[in-house]
Parts: C-alpha cells; structure tokens; sequence
C-alpha cells in the first residue's frame, strides 16, 4: 500500500542526508550553542552541543546534540530530533547512523508525518538497512492514512511492521489490527502489496465490514483508490449478516469453502458469492424454529438497500424455505438444478426453480 512506499522515501532521505553529513562537502552546520573537536584514536570526533541544526539542499535537522565521528562513520544525534522538508517531518528521541553498518535506527516516540499522503506513522524503534532497503518497525508501531474526502482513516496497529522496497511489500507481525470507515479486521500475519492494492491476511483472520462477519484460513482484502471493493475468504469460509429491523433481527449465515464479498462505490455491500459445499441459513431472531435453508455449488446472496434481496442456487440445489401466506403457513422443500428465492423482511416471497425439479410441501398443520 501506498502508505509504506512513503516511509521508505523518508529514510532513504534521511539515510543520504547522514552520508552526506560524514562526508561533509556541502553540508552547512548552522548552529551549535557548544562545539569541541577533539582525535580519538588518530580520528576525529565532534561533539556538539545545544540547539544544534544542520541544513542540506531542503532538509533539515536539530537535536539537543550530535556526535559526529568523522573517520568512521557514525553519527549519533540525541533529544528533540527533529527533520524535516516542506512536506515531511519526522520526530524522535534518538537517531543513529552508521555507515560501515549500513544502517540507521531511529529510537524512542518516533512520529513522522507526509503531508502529500496524509501518513502518519509512530512506533518506538525503527531500523532501515541502506543496502536492502528493508525497514522494520516495532514496539508499538502504528500507521494511519487519513482520508479527507471521505472523512475515514485506514489504521494498521500491530507488533511489528517490515517494509521491503525492492519486493514492494509490507509486513504486519502478531496481533494486527486493520480499521478503515466500516471495515474492522485482524489477523496474526498481514502482507500489503504497494503496486496491486492487495492485503493478504494469515493466520486466524476475522473481518467485520458494516453488519458483516467474515472469517476463514485466510482472507484477502482488494482496495481501490484506498477504498475497499472486495473481500475474499479461502478455504472453510463462515460469514454471518444481520438485518436489524425496527422489530427483528434476521440472520443470514453462510459457509462454504471459499466466500467472496462485493463492495459498491458507495460502501454498501452488494452480493456475496459462496463456492462449493455451500450452505446458507435465513432466520429471524423471533422466530428461530423457521430457519430458511439451502445448500448447492454456489450461492448468490444479493442486497438491496442494506437488506438480503435474493438468494440464488446453482448446482444440486436444495432448500428448505418458510413462506407467509393470507390462507396458511407452511414449509417447503425443493430441489432442482437452479433456485432463486426473493425475500423480504427475512420471508420467502417468492420462488422459481429449473431443471429437474422436484418439491414438497408441509402444511403447517401437519408438523
């Protein structure tokens, strides 16, 4: 996602800003309150001190004091780090580069903020290896990427983050927790693919979109333009829908071995698709004796305005169903190749079966 590939830009800036600072052929110290230059070990060190602040090209950057040791590399700053462009700051307590290491932690209330992408990132320990530009985030990292225009901010928190540039791929590790809007999820293990737009949640995944449950062996989460357009479940898919009426609860449960949620523009969910051994429950919390049932290859459940519309069955489709009517009440038990069932208000109303169609039907005063 979007979000790690502007982490990675602002370490690179700040790894090549350090490098340039120990090789120091442009680089302007513009204030130290305190500066001693002493050699150790035939090398030279700076130490600086009070209010200290360079600038390179349109980066800066202060902290309380700097140890600057010149012939090997390494530059310590330390208290109230600060640097910053015009469209980037980041914020610690502590930073340390070395170059025969090449690497670069940054340690302790780290809060880096793009103004471009509207990203804020915090943790505790950050550390970037220069050669395989490889971040890794933890103690307490956290990302939020604030959406403007639709008033809703994507928030991963996790134990540990990893950032890989070159694969472009980003890593949340044990107790991952991914918001955005209506969308709540977490999972032990998630990859974020920058280019694609693609989660991959592993490891006990649950997902809640609006009144949506959702959980499998692993989910996949597919966004569009930092919106969410789908959600696909593999491998022993449940999910669990409520309609929460002025005097009811309907139910929708579904299982299957894979599930797949479609998302409108809008955010409202419009159709979940259930594949192979699939089953769906329909019942209302008032009258739970009536359960709805069908079973086929594939079930098609469709919404309209937030509420299950219909219900399609393909393949060695079977269902048991429970219709209101003026005269009597009565269950119904059909199968054939195809079924479409029309609901409302978590009712059969309407039904029409093909191919090799068979049917019985249970008086109410029979049961």
């Amino acid at each position: 996602m979007k979000s790690f590939s502007v982490l990675i830009k602002l370490f690179t800036l700040l790894a090549c800003f350090v490098v340039l600072q120990v090789h120091a052929t442009t680089l302007l110290l513009k204030n130290a309150d305190y500066n001693r230059n002493s050699l150790v070990n035939g090398k030279l060190v700076s130490v600086l001190q009070g209010n200290v602040r360079f600038l390179y090209d349109d980066t800066y950057i202060r902290a309380d004091e700097a140890t600057w040791y010149r012939g090997s590399g390494k530059v310590d700053f330390n208290g109230n780090v600060r640097v910053w462009t015009e469209m980037q700051e980041l914020t610690c307590d502590h930073m340390n580069y070395n170059r025969n290491m090449n690497s670069l932690i940054v340690r302790r209330n780290i809060n880096f903020f793009d103004k471009n992408d509207q990203i804020r990132i915090v943790a505790q320990k950050a550390e970037y290896n220069l050669d395989t530009k490889h971040i890794v985030l933890n103690k307490d990292p956290q990302l939020f990427k604030y959406d403007t225009t639709a008033a809703e901010t994507l928030s991963i928190v996790c134990d540990v983050m990893e950032y890989d540039d070159s694969l472009q791929i980003a890593t949340g590790i044990d107790n991952v927790s991914i918001t955005k809007g209506q969308l709540r999820s977490t999972c032990q293990q998630a990859f974020f693919y920058n280019e694609t737009g693609v989660a991959k949640l592993r490891e006990k995944p649950w997902i809640y979109y609006d009144v949506h449950d959702l959980t499998g062996d692993s989910v996949d989460l597919f966004f569009k333009d930092e919106a969410l357009e789908g959600v696909a479940v593999m491998r022993n898919a449940k999910g669990l829908h409520k309609d929460i009426t002025v005097k009811d609860t309907i139910y929708t449960r579904v299982t299957g071995d894979s599930i797949y949620m479609a998302i409108s523009d809008s955010g409202t969910v419009e159709k979940i698709w259930t594949y192979e051994d699939a089953t769906t429950l329909y019942y209302s919390s008032e009258n739970r004796q009536d359960i709805n049932e069908a079973h086929g290859k594939v079930i098609l459940l469709e919404f309209y305005h937030g509420t299950t519309g219909t219900l399609s069955i393909s393949g060695n489709a079977e269902c048991i169903y429970f219709m209101d009517d003026e005269k009597e009440n009565g269950r119904n038990e059909a199968t054939g190749d195809k079924i479409a069932i029309s609901f409302d208000n978590g009712k059969a109303t309407y039904i029409k079966l093909r191919g090799d169609v068979r049917g019985t039907y249970y008086a109410e005063t029979q049961q």
